[in-house]
């Protein structure tokens, strides 16, 4: 007996193999000029339907400035995923605008991009700051994909990173499209994403176009304050929509001299287990939250050692605060806490060492605008 479930084993082992064989097709990549421009032209000729690519990079480094070209655009068609060693690989662009990347995903199926233990450094563009320059780019003519970020880093980047556009035909409560597992995020100066949501005729509101989660990440060193019309290192946006489009998951992250972070429109926010320290910002902005018309349910979460012009967040949109904790915060502002008619939600909320210095002798930690009156 124990012989026949051995041989059973080995033919089920044997079966799973092959069939990986057959559904997927791996390339190991080296650092020279000639694999990393082929890249694109594997992904170009052995694309085939329900058939992963895999490309793996198990060197350490791998110099992206021998890219040829400065921009690349291809179509994707099949799952795709791009693998570094367990240590983290890095990508060094050299502070060169070469290896932009550009994603379409036009074909209607789940579709998988993964980027995974990659450490994306030194993306630059000397005299080009332009909004519309990424490092990575996706458009996609619907909502039915899915791109995932593991262990992936990116530090010392002074240009945009990455760009979402897509259009939305279904709404989901489940399916998560922008995932970031164990992710960082340092030194970089420009905006780290900038996702937009274009609609059709849709009109259940219960349900979401875009389901963001970002899970276990660390942001440190990151103050994005120019005045353009996008100010936030993550910008969630919608056009021609008036109920909440985006679920935006962030959950056990820390921030830690990082501000301007959050702004767009029409988005339902829930922030749990994480960490807001360390912030100064003398720009008369909000200094986390600055999206209107949206949702924030903010859960276990600390504000600690802020130091202000403005305010924490966007007075028109609603808050759900639960076990909040608000300490050591200055603000030059009237008030570190506007609402304006809107809804805004206390439980088991403390604060601690908060001063508002702003003109006049009406400052208050909260201030609460009816629009009734």
């Amino acid at each position: 007996m124990i012989l026949k479930y051995k041989y059973l084993y080995y033919i089920y082992f044997l079966l799973v193999f092959k069939l990986r064989a057959i559904f997927t097709k791996e390339f190991v990549v080296s650092n020279n000029s000639n694999d990393i421009n082929n890249i694109w032209t594997i992904i170009k000729n052995n694309q085939v339907e329900n058939k992963e690519l895999i490309f793996r990079f198990n060197e350490d480094y791998y110099d992206m400035s021998l890219n040829k070209e400065f921009s690349i655009e291809f179509n994707i068609i099949s799952n795709v995923s791009f693998i570094g060693n367990i240590n983290g690989t890095i990508f060094d662009y050299n502070r060169l605008r070469k290896g932009t990347i550009y994603f379409l995903l036009n074909l209607y199926k789940r579709i998988t991009i993964k980027i995974e233990n990659i450490i994306f450094q030194n993306f630059y563009i000397d005299d080009y700051y332009a909004n519309g320059v990424f490092l990575i780019k996706f458009f996609s003519n619907h909502n039915n994909f899915n791109i995932i970020f593991n262990n992936c880093t990116f530090r010392n980047n002074e240009q945009s990173l990455l760009s979402l556009t897509m259009y939305c035909d279904y709404r989901t409560s489940e399916n998560p499209t922008y995932i970031f597992n164990n992710c960082n995020f340092y030194n970089n100066t420009r905006k780290l994403m900038d996702m937009r949501g274009i609609f059709h005729d849709i009109i259940n509101e219960d349900e979401f176009c875009l389901i963001m989660k970002m899970v276990n990440c660390y942001f440190s060193n990151m103050n994005y304050d120019k005045y353009e019309e996008t100010n936030a290192l993550l910008y969630i946006s919608s056009h021609k929509i008036s109920y909440y489009s985006h679920g935006i998951t962030i959950k056990d992250s820390t921030f830690n001299n990082t501000s301007a972070i959050f702004s767009g429109s029409n988005s339902n926010y829930d922030i749990s287990d994480s960490l807001f320290h360390n912030v100064t910002l003398k720009k008369s902005i909000p200094a986390i939250f600055n999206s209107k018309a949206s949702n924030f349910y903010i859960n276990d979460t600390e504000f600690k050692n802020l130091n202000l012009i403005s305010g924490i967040w966007e007075g028109e949109s609603s808050y759900y605060l639960y076990n909040v904790n608000f300490i050591d915060i200055k603000t030059n502002s009237k008030a570190l806490l506007h609402i304006v008619g809107k809804d805004i939600y206390f439980t088991n909320v403390t604060a601690e060492n908060i001063s508002c210095v702003g003109d006049g002798s009406n400052t208050s930690m909260i201030l609460f605008d009816s629009n009734n009156i």
